[in-house]
């Protein structure tokens, strides 16, 4: 299912498009997707880092650190991240991708 982000919270994140979506497998948990495009960064319009935003909504890291996936064949890293957040907890993993490189440093 498409989900939409309030326009408020596009306008701080400044990304130009997004896909936000969640889907719910029939076994195995409910998990979302979230991509967001920037076409060009500027100042006031720039990638939007998770570790900045997330608790400033209100989530407290549980654990941050990099790890490898594979993704088209070789290994490439992402920042897996566990927050919480009233009793809640998610699990994350976020990186960036431009230019034909995939890095997981803000």
């Amino acid at each position: 299912m498409d989900l939409e982000i309030p326009k408020l919270d596009q306008q701080v994140a400044g990304m130009s498009t997004y896909l936000y979506r969640s889907f719910a497998p029939a076994a195995g948990p409910e998990f979302s997707l979230y991509v967001g495009y920037y076409d060009h960064q500027t100042q006031g319009k720039t990638i939007h880092s998770p570790k900045n935003c997330l608790p400033g909504a209100g989530w407290e890291t549980l654990e941050s650190r990099q790890s490898q996936v594979v993704a088209g064949g070789k290994y490439v890293p992402v920042n897996r991240y566990m927050i919480q957040n009233n009793g809640q907890r998610a699990l994350g993993f976020y990186w960036y991708q431009g230019r034909g490189r995939v890095w997981a440093s803000e």
